[in-house]
């Protein structure tokens, strides 16, 4: 009975130590995040990030940062991703989902962004990062996205801004334009009721 413990103890263990993780993958095939994905996201874990409206009102959020390799029962592919979740603590649920996977698209970003905090669906903003490590986002019938190398917003100036207009309609709580840098994360929302949210320092 020792002995079974002490070989689940190790096999914990090796579970938990770096290493482990790396002799595993060597052995599988295994997807990693594009080099710069990390810092494209630039979201700590248990960071306070304060944000106002144009209602008013000012909230903040607590940031959760998961990063680690997934590494399944059976012998397929090791997959290393990022999860980024941004919780008011006041509201049932969040104010942004981040997921970024390295099994399917290696160098998209995926947010859910519920600027309003009353419900989990929010608005799915999407972009990617370039192989030279730029912001870029998709153009199609759903929304728009051009760069900016400096832009003023709500008096401050950001450099290297990614902006995304929806060109769709959507309810009055969605994303009508959003803009987002790797320094910083989410600038600011605006929603198609016209309401903005926007980052706080």
């Amino acid at each position: 009975m020792k002995l079974i413990s002490l070989i689940v103890l190790c096999l914990l263990t090796c579970m938990l130590l770096p290493g482990c993780v790396t002799d595993e993958c060597k052995k599988r095939p295994s997807k990693s995040l594009r080099d710069g994905m990390l810092e494209a996201i630039p979201y700590q874990n248990d960071e306070i990030r304060r944000f106002k409206t144009s209602e008013g009102d000012t909230f903040l959020v607590r940031v959760t940062r998961l990063h680690q390799v997934n590494i399944p029962d059976a012998p397929v592919v090791c997959e290393e991703y990022l999860e980024v979740l941004l919780k008011d603590p006041t509201s049932s649920y969040p104010f942004v989902e981040s997921i970024q996977r390295g099994l399917s698209v290696d160098s998209m970003i995926q947010l859910s962004v519920s600027p309003r905090r009353l419900n989990g669906t929010g608005t799915t903003v999407q972009f990617y990062l370039t192989r030279d490590r730029q912001l870029a986002g998709f153009n199609n019938s759903i929304y728009t996205a051009q760069n900016h190398s400096e832009l003023e917003i709500d008096g401050k100036t950001y450099q290297d801004v990614l902006q995304i207009d929806y060109t769709s309609p959507l309810d009055s709580n969605g994303i009508a334009r959003f803009y987002y840098n790797q320094t910083y994360g989410i600038l600011q929302c605006r929603t198609q009721g016209g309401m903005e949210v926007t980052r706080l320092e």
